[in-house]
């Protein structure tokens, strides 16, 4: 990570709305692919309608049905690239958390964001994929778990709590915008546009209909998948090493080879 720029501009062209982009932030590296998050909650309005996805203010997500199977099994490939072990030991569960985890996790619903022939989008990190980021950049460690219908977070080994709170507990890396770039000591009791944080693509020992979110409150924990849990996204492009090169006016940087 330290030959590359953490922030990198990518132009994303969405369903033929070249009015929209997003800043894109180096998420971490392994082997010959960067995995890139966007640096801000996305529009709802440019959730691809064949997520069936439902929204309603600016930011606001959830889902009243699945594009996912009814078994709700995401393929091991998956399973191991976008670092979801859990799922291994709970491929035919039918629970919600599972299904909204699947359908995040679903490259083919996502695929307006791979405006590049060889890039692979998917709607949210997971948590594994969170901590393995946040580890790699020498915070204050953070481990996972799971028990019950999903994972457990925690500063210790072996946590079997479904959350913790980065800002409360003083956590090295709990300012960094990477990870929060928004708030609640920034935006108020007035939340970002009424939503209070993102979902990250992993089920939450909490429930059957809970998966972990970033709040913009500091805490990594459960986040409902329904109306009333406010909930946005911050997609994942995984971008080959050879789509990416170094700009020599600007320095180490990420760029996009065009064909």
């Amino acid at each position: 990570m330290e030959e590359i720029s953490k922030y990198v501009h990518y132009e994303v062209d969405i369903t033929g709305d070249s009015s929209y982009d997003n800043d894109w932030r180096v998420f971490y590296e392994e082997k010959d692919t960067t995995y890139l998050i966007a640096a801000d909650y996305m529009l709802s309005s440019k959730v691809p309608s064949v997520t069936g996805i439902e929204t309603s203010n600016p930011y606001n997500v959830w889902w009243d049905s699945f594009k996912s199977s009814e078994a709700s099994d995401i393929s091991k490939n998956v399973v191991n690239k976008y670092k979801l072990s859990w799922w291994n030991d709970n491929s035919e569960s039918t629970n919600k958390n599972a299904k909204a985890t699947a359908d995040l996790l679903n490259p083919s619903l996502w695929s307006d964001f791979a405006i590049y022939e060889g890039i692979e989008a998917v709607g949210a990190p997971t948590l594994e994929m969170f901590i393995e980021s946040w580890n790699a950049k020498g915070y204050e460690t953070l481990y996972w778990d799971y028990i019950d219908y999903g994972y457990t977070i925690g500063l210790e080994p072996s946590p079997t709590v479904r959350s913790v709170n980065v800002i409360e507990n003083e956590t090295e890396g709990s300012k960094d915008t990477l990870y929060l770039p928004h708030t609640i000591i920034e935006t108020g009791e007035n939340l970002y546009e009424g939503c209070n944080g993102y979902l990250i693509a992993s089920p939450n020992m909490a429930g059957k209909n809970t998966i972990f979110k970033m709040f913009v409150n500091g805490g990594i924990g459960s986040g409902s998948i329904v109306q009333a849990g406010y909930s946005g996204l911050r997609p994942i492009i995984a971008v080959p090493s050879n789509l990416i090169g170094e700009n020599s006016s600007f320095g180490k940087q990420i760029y996009f080879v065009s064909e």
